[in-house]
């Protein structure tokens, strides 16, 4: 059917080894053309399944890392640590496999020096591409309930439950206010290093969607929320 790039959109496509590596085995043994990428969760890849990934075709793996700081992680239980993270993006990049950092601010137990610790992480790691998100309490989720039952929700409109464009709740030492300034931060700081910008520019495989990237790049570098 002409197509030879595809996203596999699976919260967590590496959850079962064993279905990724027989996927990967049929993908090369069937020859196909194919170029992909996909969501992990760093507790679930070893060396094996990264390298069978590789020969399919996997050229990035997006892992939501969420954090730089232990005590943010364990407060929203997410089950790994951050000896697990570094190790999992250090194993795929050795793989020859690209990795997209994903990180939130403004989990419960965020402040200041969480954010730093988060962002000192990020920049330590060799990431290609970092996404940095606003803490959003969707309904139904145990963050929404601590937020409730906290005071911490500064709106009851789920309109403004966005990742992408607001922060909602306030913590004793850290505002909504805070959040978002730290976002904009995160991203500038990330970014805007000599070695990110050289690559981003002088990858080859960037160039035919280089405007693409700058278009983008500029939104992220200079994000402000509603």
């Amino acid at each position: 059917m002409g197509v030879n790039n595809i996203l596999f959109h699976s919260d967590t496509f590496t959850i079962d080894r064993g279905i990724v590596i027989d996927l990967c085995k049929k993908i090369v043994e069937a020859k196909l053309p194919l170029r992909w990428t996909c969501n992990g969760r760093v507790e679930t890849v070893d060396a094996e399944m990264l390298n069978w990934m590789k020969r399919a075709g996997c050229f990035m793996i997006a892992y939501g890392l969420e954090s730089g700081s232990q005590k943010v992680l364990d407060a929203v239980q997410k089950g790994f640590t951050i000896a697990q993270s570094e190790a999992a993006v250090r194993l795929t990049k050795a793989s020859g496999i690209k990795v997209w950092g994903y990180f939130v601010v403004g989990l419960p137990g965020e402040n200041a020096s969480t954010v730093k610790e988060t962002i000192d992480f990020a920049k330590r790691l060799p990431i290609d591409y970092v996404n940095f998100s606003v803490g959003a309490p969707y309904p139904g989720t145990t963050f929404h309930k601590q937020a409730k039952e906290n005071n911490w929700l500064t709106s009851e409109n789920w309109e403004e439950f966005d990742q992408n464009y607001s922060a909602i709740v306030d913590y004793p030492d850290f505002s909504h206010t805070d959040i978002e300034q730290a976002v904009a931060n995160c991203y500038r700081q990330w970014y805007l290093r000599p070695r990110v910008i050289a690559r981003l520019i002088f990858d080859k495989n960037n160039w035919s969607n280089l405007w693409t990237l700058v278009r983008v790049g500029w939104l992220h570098l200079f994000w402000q929320p509603k």
